[in-house]
């Protein structure tokens, strides 16, 4: 981005000032004014050319003093002068120092905002170099700068998870293994730790475990049909240890971000909505979650 000094945006004005006034300069002048006049006679010999040229002098540029550059100088004066007062004030303030630092935001939570916007810029800009782009580099370069100045746990394991997908992409061993050792010591229960330590890099459950799991989720949305909302998000949490790993695990997340949508305030509905895009982005259920984000925010 293009980031100008005060003098450096007088000097543009100025420019945009003079460009303005040069196109001005070679206009204007009556048709024939240094033509010959009927009957081949030279224009001053004739005095009805000489009259009317006369009168669209005057019209175009007005009475003017006899003097060198009058073209110049006075079309430039005409030029400012017609500027309106709130466009003149407007440059002015453009002049100060004052209107920039008045831009800068003090409050904390408005602060917090930004920086979150802009971690979520990063996240998705990633994300979309990696899985859409299939540009690396730049891939790289979003995420690990994100990871620099990150402060979110949702999004601290996904971040080293996608980083060490793409260094091992490119074979830098050393970076992908510092990925993973993370994942590994700091979130060992997760299913990414759990993906990174399966050979086939797959998870599996046993059948048997996942009907359970599957009567669980079944349960929690009925709760969730009948509008008993606040039971289903109090049913999602205590049966959340039994879980487990599996593959149904985007599916109580959702449905108890739908509860929470129904009933608490929408700042904790997109909290939890942004925690599923985050964790689980290439599934059915962040993909839905990001669509519910988009049509919230479309909404303000």
């Amino acid at each position: 981005m293009k980031i100008l000094s005060i003098e450096a945006i007088k000097k543009e004005d100025e420019q945009r000032r003079q460009r303005l006034a040069n196109s001005n300069n070679f206009g204007g002048s009556s048709k024939g004014f240094l033509g010959l006049g009927s009957r081949g006679k030279w224009y001053f010999y004739n005095t009805q050319s000489k009259q009317i040229g006369k009168a669209d002098f005057k019209r175009v540029w007005g009475n003017r003093q006899l003097k060198d550059n009058w073209r110049y100088s006075e079309q430039v004066n005409m030029i400012l002068d017609n500027e309106s007062n709130n466009e003149v004030a407007q440059n002015q303030s453009r002049y100060k120092l004052e209107t920039y630092l008045d831009a800068i935001p003090t409050n904390e939570k408005e602060i917090k905002k930004l920086k979150e916007e802009r971690n979520n810029a990063l996240y998705k800009t990633g994300l979309s170099y990696k899985e859409s782009f299939k540009n690396t580099k730049l891939a790289i370069a979003r995420l690990e700068r994100l990871n620099a100045i990150n402060t979110n746990k949702d999004i601290e394991l996904p971040i080293h998870y996608h980083l060490y997908q793409l260094y091992s992409k490119v074979e830098d061993l050393n970076k992908a293994g510092k990925m993973k050792g993370f994942i590994l010591r700091e979130y060992p229960m997760s299913k990414y730790a759990e993906l990174l330590k399966s050979p086939n890099g797959k998870i599996t459950n046993e059948p048997k475990e996942e009907d359970e799991v599957s009567k669980m989720y079944k349960n929690a949305y009925y709760l969730y049909k009948k509008g008993k909302f606040q039971e289903t998000i109090d049913w999602i949490d205590s049966v959340s240890s039994k879980v487990g790993k599996s593959n149904l695990i985007p599916k109580f997340a959702l449905l108890k971000a739908m509860a929470i949508g129904k009933t608490r305030s929408k700042e904790e509905y997109l909290k939890v909505l942004q925690f599923i895009v985050y964790n689980y982005a290439d599934t059915i259920e962040g993909k839905k979650a990001k669509e519910i984000i988009e049509l919230l925010k479309s909404k303000k």
